[in-house]
Order: C-alpha cells, then structure tokens, then sequence
C-alpha cells in the first residue's frame, strides 16, 4: 500500500448511507399517495352532482350559506332575466 491509497470501507460501517438510501426510496414510493389524498378533498369541493355544486345544495336558505362562507365571501346579485329582479348568490373561494 502506497502512502495516497486509503482502504474501502467495510459495508457494515455505512449504515448511514444505507438508511439515506432506503428513506428515499420510501418517498419516492409514497409521495404519490400523499398527493392523491390532498387532490380528493380539494376536487369534492368542485364536484357537481344532481342538486348539488361542491357543498353547496338546491335548496339551502341564504343564512345557511352565510353559516358555511360567512358574509364578507358571499354577495347579492341581480341576474336581470327578462328585465324582472332575479336574485342570485356570488360565492367567492
């Protein structure tokens, strides 16, 4: 052996490496299921079903939108239909 040369490390003694190795692995295995599950709860509040935007349904009163939204994200609106006052609710996310 030269004065340069230095001798490989047994594997045993790199059990940091090995364990970097596998927490990567790990990720790169999970991180597409942590993703999933943060989609679903944001698609479900932009789903439209039959009577039913998001969890907004037909039929709910004005103080139950108020009750989930609150008034400072909410605001009454004329939609004019054939010159006569349609009222309608603008919900802003």
């Amino acid at each position: 052996m030269t004065i340069g040369e230095t001798t490989p490390k047994p594997l045993e003694n790199d059990f940091g490496g090995l364990m970097k190795k596998l927490v990567i692995l790990i990720l790169i295995l999970f991180f597409p299921i942590f993703l999933q599950a943060d989609n679903t709860e944001i698609e479900n509040k932009f789903l439209l079903q039959k009577q039913k935007a998001g969890n907004i349904e037909i039929g709910e009163t004005i103080d139950q939108l108020y009750k989930q939204y609150g008034r400072n994200s909410t605001k009454l609106v004329d939609l004019y239909l054939e010159g006569m006052f349609s009222p309608a609710i603008e919900i802003y996310l």
